[in-house]
Order: structure tokens, then C-alpha cells, then sequence
């Protein structure tokens, strides 16, 4: 066709069956890790249940936490918000986190 060269068809259908397996090995992995929803649960009656969610800025040093209380009929009982400086890495804004929780009672 105006001088181009044509692929081989045997080379032709084995490309078209290596691109297609590769899709279909590609589909079936993205269905076998899809994220579950993970939804909040009620803890056992009588407990208190503390969720906390953090967030680190490593370019800037900060991190963040909110933290939220529910009791058993997942009714509010308070939320508090934090702000940390100097924080070397994520897992040093644990610390602070936990001492700020454990604190929050009184």
C-alpha cells in the first residue's frame, strides 16, 4: 500500500492475541483488587468507639487528625480537630495523636 510494508499475518494475529490477553489478565486483576466500601459499625452496647483519620504534609513538615466519638446507637458525643508542626514523618504524628486522645476525657 503506497510502498509501506505489511505486517505478516500469522506475526499480525499473534499480536492481536498477546494484546488481548493481556487485557483480559489486566481486567480480571483490576476485579479481583477492587476496594470493598468499608462503612462505620455501631460498636457492642455499653462501648464508646473512636475513629480517627489523619492526614501528613511531608514538604511542609504539618499533620492533622480528626477524631470522632459514637456510642453504640451511633448516637455523636464529640469530635475534635488537630493541627501538628515539626513532624519528621507520619508515623511520628502517632505520638501526639495518642497523647491528645488519651487527654481528651478530662
Amino acid at each position: 500500500m503506497h510502498g509501506e510494508t505489511i505486517q505478516n499475518p500469522t506475526r499480525a494475529a499473534l499480536s492481536i492475541t498477546t494484546l488481548t490477553t493481556n487485557y483480559q489478565r489486566l481486567a480480571k486483576q483490576r476485579r479481583l483488587t477492587k476496594k470493598k466500601q468499608v462503612r462505620w459499625q455501631r460498636p457492642p452496647e455499653g462501648e464508646l468507639l473512636l475513629n480517627v483519620d489523619t492526614s501528613y504534609k511531608p514538604e511542609s513538615s504539618t499533620g492533622s487528625s480528626g477524631t470522632i466519638i459514637r456510642d453504640h446507637t451511633g448516637a455523636f458525643l464529640g469530635a475534635k480537630v488537630n493541627y501538628f508542626e515539626h513532624m519528621p514523618d507520619a508515623a511520628t504524628l502517632r505520638l501526639p495523636l495518642s497523647e491528645k486522645v488519651c487527654c481528651w476525657h478530662k
